[in-house]
């Protein structure tokens, strides 16, 4: 059975990482989760970023 994490969570470990104090490894050691899937939850805030602001000026606009 996989683990299930909580959208809170995974902000708390992609914002440690975006932070880059600590490397991915040393992250994901300390909260129990191999890297791969911190890099993953990384790359995936990132790539969805903008979508956040385009809804926001959108909702601006109307």
């Amino acid at each position: 059975m996989r683990k299930q994490f909580s959208a809170a969570f995974k902000v708390q470990i992609v914002l440690e990482a975006l932070k880059e104090i600590k490397p991915i490894t040393q992250i994901a050691s300390e909260h129990q989760l191999h890297p791969n899937l911190v890099t993953r939850w990384k790359q995936e805030t990132v790539t969805e970023l903008p979508v956040v602001f385009e809804r926001e000026n959108t909702q601006a606009q109307a």
